[in-house]
């Protein structure tokens, strides 16, 4: 192997280290996507003596690594967005209760009738898009097997689906709500929230979707079409766990989910569905999730 091509997968394999240093949940998504395309094309070099295109890639990769000395550090982030607020006079003697994190869940206002036709066409509309979305399909093989989600493929449905339309119509009134009682510094008001994500998600047996949180949204949320008894809720982590060493203190909170249910969350909050196994051998676990962001 080149000298070139050494020196480059020593930058390569700096960068996990870089990315826990900054606190990036990932790299930028820019060089990450560099990271992913020079790994592989420098797979199999031992015994080469050259490699062809490999001063273009150092070449990129210095750009990158150079750009990252502009960007923000999640603390440096902190500090330059952070909503300020004062503590009330009447808590300067006592316990008070600070940070806490607002969850919503209601059922959609809606009569017995009417959830029955929205559930329904949803479910022929995602059955329909599952058979013909080869694309989503093989998405699906490598990030959601056991499943159909059409996260990868089809992310604008309530701009397609009149359902989903409506769906985003009847949401307003739990958006509201959910402002008005979670108060969330920071979160525009609801006249300037608007849809900008919205996909379906169906769950077999072992289908799962680990930790994670969605980015450049403020409220998400899930609408829950078809829940067979005994399948998965959705679970919740407590956010402070990164600030403790101590690992028995982690918490999380799992929600049970039942069709024509709703609940919305802030969209940095991590969440996860693990697995529904045999209950859902006979019935499939189906929602419609979605995302909220300022205009």
């Amino acid at each position: 192997m080149t000298r070139s091509a050494r020196r480059l997968l020593v930058l390569l394999a700096g960068l996990p280290a870089l990315q826990t240093w900054c606190g990036w949940a990932r790299l930028p998504r820019r060089l990450g996507r560099l990271s992913r395309s020079s790994l592989e094309g420098l797979e199999g070099l031992e015994g080469l003596e050259d490699l062809e295109g490999l001063e273009d890639l150092e070449s990129q990769l210095e750009r990158s690594l150079e750009e990252l000395k502009h960007l923000e550090t999640p603390e440096e982030a902190r500090e330059r967005y952070a909503t300020v607020l004062e503590v009330e006079e009447k808590h300067r003697k006592g316990t008070a209760r600070h940070f806490a994190t607002p969850i919503y869940r209601s059922a959609l206002s809606v009569d017995a009738a009417s959830l029955a036709a929205l559930n329904e066409e949803v479910l022929e509309a995602t059955a329909q898009l599952r058979e013909r979305d080869a694309a989503g399909r093989a998405w699906c093989q490598e990030n959601y097997p056991g499943g159909f989600t059409s996260f990868g493929s089809a992310r604008q449905l309530h701009k397609e689906w009149k359902a989903l339309a409506d769906l985003k119509r009847m949401l307003k009134a739990h958006l509201r709500a959910f402002l008005q009682e979670g108060n969330m510094p920071g979160v525009p008001p609801l006249e300037s929230l608007h849809m900008t994500e919205c996909w379906v998600n169906v769950m077999g047996e072992e289908a799962t979707h680990g930790f994670h949180t969605h980015d450049y949204a403020n409220i998400s949320g899930t609408y829950y079409v078809q829940t067979p008894p005994g399948c998965s809720g959705l679970r919740f982590e407590d956010p402070r766990v990164d600030r403790t060493a101590q690992l028995d203190q982690r918490l999380v909170l799992e929600y049970p989910v039942r069709a024509g249910d709703v609940i919305l969350f802030p969209s940095w909050l991590r969440h996860e569905v693990p697995p529904s196994g045999p209950a859902v051998r006979e019935s499939e676990r189906v929602s419609v999730s979605f995302n909220f962001a300022g205009r």
